[in-house]
């Protein structure tokens, strides 16, 4: 059982360990990650840039993967806000970007648009162009 805690401004930790802070490696190498299926052709036609692509099942699951470098990346096309408010929080409290696809900010009143989760802000950047590519 794994437990992260995040307190805005002071770090996320994951079952009492040490704060997470992600340093920017691998960031030019394709990531394994978690994307809903109207992103999938976007994605498969990127190996470059995608690996070992996941259907999303549970974001709270899938949050905790990156911050435990299990997973590079995070996409959902639904936004509730139980699913992601404290995900993406987390994310951007260990140095990650959780954002819209079309670069809008993602907060937990955002109920419309496709959330894109990296676990930095060149894979972001890298990531959100091929799968904006792919349309709304």
């Amino acid at each position: 059982v794994r437990m992260a805690v995040v307190e805005a401004g002071r770090g996320v930790r994951i079952n009492g360990g040490d704060a997470i802070a992600f340093d920017g490696a691998g960031e030019g190498a394709p990531v394994p990650g978690f994307l809903v299926g109207t992103m999938r052709r976007a994605a498969a036609a990127r190996p470059d840039l995608f690996s070992d692509l996941q259907p999303t099942t549970s974001a709270g699951c899938e949050y905790i993967a990156l911050l435990t470098g299990e997973a590079g990346f995070s996409a959902y096309s639904r936004l509730k806000p139980w699913d992601h408010a404290a995900g993406a929080l987390m994310l951007r409290e260990a140095g990650g970007v959780s954002r819209l696809l079309d670069g809008g900010e993602y907060g937990p009143r955002v109920r419309a648009g496709r959330l894109l989760n990296a676990t930095g802000a060149a894979s972001w950047s890298r990531l959100s162009a091929a799968l904006a590519a792919d349309g709304p």
